[in-house]
């Protein structure tokens, strides 16, 4: 079957990585139709400012499965696309965050004016579900991320050079980070705070910057730290994108996950296998803890990665896709 990714906005880049995964590990050919750039490339997708409108609805048009991302409004306007015209098709509506966390009935409420009576909620991290509305019957659909690919490429994890004996015997010191892309959003005052206590008062422990950077970039220096801090928000929120990038290092990560939250990875079989922290003290605390432990750090790195390997890893995601959409992989 032909499987069509649209989206006017995709700078974690979630409407690609779908589309590899797909293209990946199943025997469906998929496509990823954008509006605007992200920080990467495949050749599984098309901007649309490069085609005329008569090939994108021809693209569009040809697809078995359309999957539209966040808002779709700008799409329909763009393409000239009619609810008409998605007659016969598969149609799925994926959100990833702002887009449900501030505009949760609202852009339900459009979803059902433009998308067919049948279409699939889908959100990409489990605290949306505690935002769409009862009777979207959401479904979580996590984002994906190579995590064998994020390897090759960036370094072996952590893990694997910890266990290489001529390996890490002169580094002394715990290397720590905290990469926000907003900084408002993600506590980031409060992470800086306690980060700076840390390094004053402690000589074990240094940090390393690497936000702002290039994302290639950013990866490589990510892959060579021993903590990642993600985040503390002041509202309902997941783990970030660059948090499974370092679980795929095999990095320890920290991030304040409400209850709420880590009921619905339980009700779907999983266990939060991150260092949790409700304020700046235990943060402190936390990040001590496992600075001054190695074997700790192991543990640790060992329990993030095994958890981005079974929910995020491409294969499990293209699977559940394929569940969600009602098709054989």
């Amino acid at each position: 079957m032909k499987i069509l990714s649209l989206t006017t906005y995709d700078p974690a880049g979630a409407s690609y990585s779908l589309a590899h995964a797909l293209n990946r590990f199943t025997e469906h050919s998929t496509l990823s139709l954008r509006s605007s750039d992200s920080f990467a490339h495949y050749p599984t997708h098309m901007e649309m400012r490069h085609y005329n409108l008569a090939v994108c609805q021809k693209v569009i048009k040809d697809a078995d499965i359309l999957v539209f991302h966040t808002f779709i409004s700008p799409l329909f306007e763009g393409l000239g696309l009619t609810k008409e015209m998605l007659k016969g098709k598969k149609v799925l509506h994926y959100y990833h965050g702002t887009d449900l966390r501030m505009y949760g009935e609202a852009l339900y409420t459009e979803t059902k004016t433009l998308l067919p009576e049948d279409t699939q909620i889908l959100v990409s991290t489990p605290d949306l579900l505690l935002f769409a509305p009862k009777e979207a019957n959401a479904k979580w659909l996590p984002v994906t991320r190579s995590i064998t690919d994020l390897q090759l490429k960036y370094g072996r994890s952590r893990l694997d050079i910890a266990a290489m004996k001529d390996w890490d015997v002169e580094r002394v010191r715990c290397v720590i980070t905290h990469a926000p892309s907003d900084e408002a959003k993600k506590g980031s005052k409060i992470i800086y705070s306690a980060i700076t206590k840390l390094i004053e008062n402690r000589p074990e422990i240094e940090y390393q910057a690497i936000q702002q950077q290039p994302w290639d970039c950013l990866l490589r220096l990510l892959s060579n730290v021993d903590l990642y801090i993600d985040q503390i928000p002041p509202f309902i929120n997941p783990y970030g994108m660059i948090a499974i990038e370092a679980a795929a290092f095999g990095i320890p990560v920290f991030v304040r996950l409400i209850k709420e939250v880590t009921d619905v990875m339980k009700q779907h079989g999983y266990e939060n296998p991150f260092i949790n922290f409700n304020n700046e003290d235990e943060l402190i605390e936390r990040v001590l803890t496992l600075a001054l432990r190695k074997d700790l750090r192991r543990v640790m790195g060992q329990r993030v990665l095994n958890y981005a390997k079974k929910v995020h890893d491409e294969k499990p995601v293209a699977m559940r896709f394929c569940e969600l959409a009602g098709i054989k992989p």
